[in-house]
């Protein structure tokens, strides 16, 4: 079933594009200079927002999910990969190098329970996200929990995608080791060494696409994939899996905000930090890379953008 899309995409793929021609740019506007990731993953400031589990009394919420985890003999994973089974809400993550990611992206069911459990609860929040009062996806996006369960949730801004990650006792994907990449630039979140999801995409720098090295125009749900421009439900392209095992749609499908915003433009409450949203979307040519990289403000909001959750095992 085809879904009616946001006229404001074409908008963003602009600006997109603009930032993409012109590097020397970006670099004025997200400025690197001084920038070093720290050892212990922490932000350069010495402090720490990776995600935290619920306070003691929530009382945890079934996704649903009751298919088996990955271990040492389901796709090559290291011997201790069940230590990822313990996070119970949303998509069953995947042991991926040193980190438990996500399998796929978020859905609208999932995120159903999420709006159900918390819908006035505005402490899961960062102090930049002060201004976002509701979990609720725009409405001017698809949202059908009951008929399209398993379709990524789209419509989203970057404050309700790390709002989830920290109910399901996760993280929004961001710096290796945890915490804040302290810009949006496509040469920091695109280094393996510095971005959870470019690490995980990548195999570890080992690869340029999810599925390999050689541009599979079908093996991911982008713009050159045969069919129509629209989004499909989560882990049913089944070329667009890795750079792990067990991984779906790391590129293509929906793009998916990340934990990585220069705050240097972020006025008095942190609505106009720019962030990075990565992978390309179902739309995009030619945006199959593990790369792919667009900027746009934490309080904006689109019908392409959805994300996924990173932990420690």
């Amino acid at each position: 079933m085809k879904r009616p899309r946001n006229g404001r995409i074409a908008s963003r793929l602009l600006l997109a594009a603009a930032l993409a021609s012109a590097p020397s740019a970006c670099e004025a506007v997200f400025p690197l200079d001084g920038y070093e990731g720290t050892p212990d993953g922490g932000d350069v400031d010495g402090s720490d927002d990776r995600a935290a589990p619920d306070a003691p009394g929530d009382e945890a919420v079934d996704d649903g999910d009751t298919g088996p985890r990955p271990d040492a003999a389901d796709g090559g994973q290291s011997p201790d990969a069940d230590v990822c089974a313990r996070f119970t809400r949303g998509p069953k993550m995947v042991r991926a190098g040193a980190i438990c990611i996500d399998s796929t992206e978020v859905t609208e069911a999932q995120y159903q329970l999420f709006i159900a459990a918390k819908a006035g609860d505005a402490g899961l929040q960062p102090p930049e996200c002060s201004w976002n009062t509701t979990w609720v996806p725009a409405t001017t996006c698809p949202f059908d929990p009951s008929g399209h369960a398993a379709y990524p949730v789209e419509g989203i801004d970057w404050c309700d995608a790390y709002g989830y990650c920290a109910w399901a006792g996760k993280r929004l994907c961001g710096r290796v080791g945890g915490g804040t990449i302290p810009s949006s630039d496509a040469s920091v979140v695109g280094d393996y060494r510095t971005s959870e999801r470019t690490a995980v995409c990548t195999q570890g720098g080992a690869l340029q696409f999810p599925y390999g090295n050689v541009f599979d125009p079908n093996g991911c749900n982008g713009g050159e994939h045969a069919g129509p421009r629209e989004p499909v439900p989560v882990e049913t392209t089944p070329g667009c899996q890795g750079g792990y095992p067990g991984v779906f749609d790391m590129a293509g499908n929906v793009h998916e905000w990340e934990n990585a915003c220069d705050t240097t433009t972020s006025g008095a409450n942190g609505a106009n930090d720019v962030c990075a949203f990565r992978g390309g979307s179902f739309h995009d040519v030619p945006q199959d890379s593990c790369a792919t990289t667009y900027a746009w403000g934490r309080a904006q909001i689109d019908c392409d953008i959805g994300f996924r959750c990173c932990a420690d095992p």
